[in-house]
């Protein structure tokens, strides 16, 4: 029978292979060494002698051999602290025939110090292992890091980070197929290699438009807001430092409701669909019915006027509590053009819906608009093509306030 002896812990096995895994310390086969025993020619020829008496039971043994198979029983068993070595015998070897040490280095077996140095031996083991898991799992989470990708949102301009676009976007709903794959490594990374590089992150408190640098711009290029709307921010997204009070206009009970839900609710952007959309289609009819003096798509296009004016005071009280709530009343030079923007559509589509009633022209579907004379038509057609003006800058500048803070 072979004798296998554990390299990490000293554990001893005893069979024609080595155990696959140490029962004390879980160390695989591949630590394992086999024993050479090393016998001196005194200890083998009473075990022989004992061996041969065994065989023959009638003999008797003699006195010489039970006092020498007696001795080999209550031999005591030493191991070697440094490689593992089992000897047995009274005293250890002056030197262990596998390592070389001297007589010093050997434990007797089951002793107090040969206990702690096994389980000194198992720890180490045991710390051994850890480490290794550690390490593995250290290189598994590097190298996923490394194969996420940010993957934008064509549509919307969501930003999702994976391996693989979403099947689905989380905000517009398009396919994953509308994703665009635009920078390799995760976005704690790239704000990680920020930070190594002693830029700062800031963002503007308008529009939410962030930038990165020793200092913030000097005006926002969405809003053009100063410099003194940005704030330092982390890089999780948390401002540094006291972030400024919005000086907003809170009066408390029905009407701070009121704008809390017309804010949560996204009011400006759904009512302003209103004039964005109809405006070019009355415009257009009233092109139709200059030259083709068409009452049909005269009457369409006042009507459509009429729908406008109708929704205009509800965009345009959306839009100022947008204005003062969500972007702090900033008297920016986007909001100054909005403002007059929505005046402006006020005012001409106002005056395209009042003039013909207060003409009470019997022409009415004439071949001029709703029977003015010339050039009193041209100027009404012209009113409106201003309106669809203001229409268009206003939806554009609110469309750049939305998106443009998504380009970094």
């Amino acid at each position: 029978m072979k004798r296998w002896i554990c390299g990490v812990c000293g554990y001893v096995h005893e069979g024609e292979q080595p155990p696959e895994e140490c029962p004390l310390c879980s160390a695989p086969a591949s630590e394992f060494t086999e024993e050479t025993p090393v016998k001196s020619q005194s200890e083998e020829s009473p075990l022989e002698d004992a061996i041969k008496v065994e065989q023959s039971p009638d003999s008797e043994l003699s006195p010489e051999v039970k006092e020498g198979s007696e001795e080999k029983r209550t031999a005591r068993k030493w191991r070697c602290t440094v490689c593992g070595y089992i000897h047995e015998g009274e005293q250890p070897p002056a030197e262990c025939p596998v390592c070389h040490v001297d007589a010093k280095k050997f434990v007797l077996i089951d002793s107090e110090e040969d206990k702690r140095l096994q389980n000194e031996k198992a720890a180490a083991a045991g710390d051994k292992r850890a480490e290794k898991k550690a390490a593995a799992e250290a290189v598994e989470q590097k190298q996923a890091v490394e194969n996420m990708k940010k993957w934008n949102c064509s549509v919307c301009g969501y930003i999702h980070e994976g391996s693989e676009p979403p099947a689905t976007c989380p905000v517009c709903h398009v396919e994953g197929e509308k994703f665009v794959a635009t920078a390799r490594g995760s976005v704690a990374e790239e704000q990680g290699s920020t930070e190594g590089k002693g830029l700062k992150r800031w963002r503007c408190t308008v529009c939410q438009y962030e930038s990165t640098g020793d200092f913030p711009p000097e005006k926002c290029p969405v809003c053009g807001a100063s410099r003194e709307a940005f704030v330092e921010i982390d890089a999780e997204g948390n401002v540094i430092g006291a972030e400024p009070t919005p000086e907003e206009e809170k009066k408390g009970g029905f009407y701070d409701t009121l704008c809390h839900l017309l804010i949560k609710h996204h009011l400006h952007p759904i009512s302003a669909h209103f004039p964005n959309g109809i405006m070019p289609a009355a415009v257009l009819f009233l092109l139709i019915a200059l030259f083709s003096g068409s009452s049909v798509l005269e009457d369409a296009a006042w009507y459509n006027l009429v729908v406008i004016l109708v929704s205009l005071p509800l965009v345009l009280f959306a839009g100022f509590i947008e204005w003062k709530r969500s972007y702090r009343g900033a008297k920016t030079w986007i909001f100054l053009t909005k403002i007059t923007c929505g005046i402006v559509v006020f005012i001409s589509v106002s005056t395209l819906v009042i003039w013909p009633l207060a003409e009470k022209s019997e022409d009415w579907g004439s071949v001029v608009l709703f029977g003015l004379e010339l050039p009193a038509h041209w100027l009404y057609f012209a009113i409106a093509c201003i309106g669809l003006c203001a229409v268009a800058i206003a939806g554009h500048l609110g469309g750049k306030l939305v998106y443009g803070a998504r380009r970094r």
